[in-house]
């Protein structure tokens, strides 16, 4: 068993969490000890060491935490202890994670917002594919980062707001609240849409 131990900077935080709502607070109600009609009395002082103090040093632990398991294939993190109450939705927040970035995917396309680019046609065969696989919805996204071309040319201008319009379809018929299938990003920022084809690599 390997033992290792947390530290915080010079501040009152471990103390506030010990002393103004673990021992005072948590401990009462998980023992049932409060007399309830007159107890306890929640003030402001109380909402701030337990949000500043009590909150600030579970995370800090749970940091720790997850700096330990990072990298282990199935964790299991046993925590007892009521100061330890909100360390585990932390934790577990991290995991979830973790495992929709090992399940998604991720299809890059960089490129000029040209007409002889295909640029609509992709993003309906990806439209077709999430229809035809609909097990891949919040798996697979697809990143667009086109920069846009002519846009003194007419054909150009309305070549780009075709590509917005069907892009919002895309993502309003398959999207979910913490997903959208295609990221378009239309910008003329070479340096960034070199960054982004680095990630091809």
């Amino acid at each position: 068993m390997n033992t290792r131990s947390a530290s915080w900077p010079p501040t009152t935080r471990p103390t506030t969490a010990s002393t103004t709502v673990a021992n005072p607070l948590l401990w009462f109600i998980q023992h049932y000890l409060w007399d309830l009609s007159n107890a306890p009395d929640i003030r402001e002082k109380d909402v701030e060491d337990f949000e500043q103090g009590y909150k600030v040093v579970n995370e800090d632990l749970a940091a720790a935490v997850i700096e330990e398991i990072d990298g282990v294939g199935d964790p299991i993190v046993m925590v007892h202890d009521y100061h330890l109450y909100t360390l585990p939705a932390v934790v577990r927040a991290f995991e979830a994670e973790l495992k929709r970035r090992r399940r998604e995917h991720i299809i890059l396309r960089v490129d000029r917002a040209d007409l002889s680019k295909n640029v609509l046609r992709g993003f309906s065969a990806f439209d077709q594919f999430l229809d035809e696989h609909p097990e891949f919805v919040e798996r697979v996204t697809f990143i667009a980062q086109l920069m846009p071309s002519r846009m003194d040319v007419p054909q150009y201008e309305d070549y780009l707001k075709r590509i917005e319009g069907l892009v919002a379809i895309v993502n309003q018929r398959h999207g979910t609240p913490d997903w959208m299938p295609i990221q378009l990003k239309l910008r003329d920022d070479l340096e960034e849409a070199v960054r982004v084809q680095e990630l091809r690599r």
